[in-house]
C-alpha cells in the first residue's frame, strides 16, 4: 500500500510586523494517490491571526481510501521589527 503523495509542502517561514498580530498566509500542499485521498485535516488555515514573537507548527494530514496516512509539516514564526 501506499500512502499519499505531497506536493508544494510549504518550508518554514519567519515574517515581521509592527502590531502584536498578523494575517499569515501560505499556499497549501496539494496531496494525491493511487486510491484517493480521502481526508486532508489541518491545525491552521491560511489567513490565521497570528501573534507577535510566537512560533507555531503546522501540520496538514493526508489520508487516503486505503487508510495511508502522508504528512506536511512546517513552522511559522512571526517576529516583530
Amino acid at each position: 500500500m501506499t500512502a499519499p503523495s505531497v506536493q508544494a509542502c510549504p518550508a518554514s517561514f519567519s515574517d515581521k510586523t509592527n502590531s502584536l498580530q498578523k494575517q499569515v498566509t501560505w499556499t497549501p500542499p496539494t496531496f494525491t494517490d493511487n486510491v484517493g485521498v480521502a481526508i486532508v485535516l489541518s491545525n491552521r488555515q491560511p489567513g490565521f491571526e497570528m501573534k507577535t514573537y510566537t512560533s507555531i507548527t503546522i501540520r496538514y494530514t493526508a489520508t487516503d481510501a486505503a487508510g495511508n496516512v502522508a504528512y506536511c509539516i512546517f513552522n511559522i514564526t512571526l517576529e516583530g521589527r
